[in-house]
């Protein structure tokens, strides 16, 4: 915790996955959640979990969600802007997940995690993250089934931002 108090882009990439993993301690985890908030006062991942202060922990479950939803995602975020590419690639796979998830409720904010996703894939793609490569071919391919489930066609499929953020990362697939 001292070493992520310190900005430092690993531990808040180990602290993201500790709290996935549910291994942190109720007092650890009020330690981080101050943390986080000092350095991000607003989350960009509260929505849906909505616990801001530790003192509004009331249960385990409550514990438990925090950790492997908002809290993982807001360490791994600081990590990925600190240009972490394990950070990037956790955040984008928490992306990928949380979209499918909401397909059917909210279409724009699973198209916007999508895109999120493509954008942190394709920065951990450049600093040679083999993992975000083939992942970035999973997002094409997911965005792919989108595009024809909608019906859209070649050229409303070239204009989609998701696309063009793989094509802007220029990564060459071996496939």
């Amino acid at each position: 915790i001292d070493s992520a108090r310190l900005g430092n882009s690993f531990a808040l990439t180990r602290l993201g996955k500790l709290c996935e993993d549910g291994a942190l301690s109720k007092s650890c985890t009020s330690e981080v959640i101050t943390l986080v908030r000092k350095m991000r006062p607003i989350s960009p991942f509260d929505e849906g979990i909505g616990v801001n202060n530790p003192k509004d922990l009331h249960n385990e479950m409550d514990l438990k969600d925090l950790q492997t939803g908002v809290l993982a995602a807001d360490l791994w975020f600081e990590g990925a802007m600190r240009g972490s590419p394990l950070a990037q690639v956790e955040l984008a796979n928490k992306c990928m997940e949380e979209s499918v998830k909401m397909y059917s409720e909210d279409p724009v904010k699973c198209n916007d995690l999508r895109l999120m996703a493509s954008v942190l894939f394709s920065l951990a793609a450049q600093q040679g993250n083999d993992g975000a490569k083939e992942s970035l071919l999973r997002v094409l391919n997911i965005e792919r089934t989108f595009i024809d489930v909608n019906g859209e066609d070649d050229i409303e499929a070239f204009a989609s931002p998701i696309i063009h953020t793989v094509q802007a990362a220029d990564i060459h697939f071996d496939n």
